[in-house]
C-alpha cells in the first residue's frame, strides 16, 4: 500500500487510457482507498454478462468499458454485484475523469487527492 503518487493527470491518463505509448505502460485496473473507503476502477468487466445485460436495460444504454465500483458496501443497491456496489460505467478516460463522482467529487480530483491511498495495480 502507498500513497497517492500520481505526481500529474497527464500521467494517470497516460497509464489507463488503454493507447500504447513509449512513456507508459497500459495499466487495465486500480484499488484506491479514498475516505476510508476501498474502490476499484477496471477495463475489464467485474460483473457476468448476464447481469451486465440487465444493468444496460436497466439504464437504457450501453455501458462504457470503464468500470468504477465501491468494494465491500455496508448498503445494497440495484447496480450491485457480489462485493461490488457499481458507481458507473464510462466511455472513455475523459468521460470516467469529468461524469464519475466519489462522495460528491470529480473521479480526476480524486484520483489527485494527496489521501487518495493507491492499494494496487493490474
Amino acid at each position: 500500500m502507498r500513497k497517492n503518487d500520481y505526481k500529474s493527470l497527464d500521467e494517470f491518463i497516460g497509464e489507463y487510457s488503454g493507447i500504447r505509448n513509449d512513456k507508459y505502460d497500459i495499466v487495465y485496473g486500480i484499488d484506491f482507498r479514498f475516505k476510508g473507503k476501498l474502490y476499484r476502477m477496471t477495463m475489464d468487466q467485474m460483473e457476468p454478462d448476464e447481469l451486465r445485460n440487465e444493468f444496460e436495460r436497466k439504464l437504457n444504454k450501453k455501458l462504457g468499458k470503464y468500470e468504477v465500483a465501491l468494494v465491500e458496501p455496508n448498503g445494497h443497491s440495484d447496480f450491485q454485484f457480489e462485493e461490488y456496489q457499481f458507481i458507473g460505467w464510462y466511455d472513455d478516460i475523459y468521460d470516467l475523469l469529468e461524469n464519475c463522482y466519489i462522495q460528491g467529487m470529480k473521479f480526476k480530483d480524486v484520483i489527485m487527492d494527496d489521501d487518495t491511498v493507491i492499494e494496487g495495480k493490474d
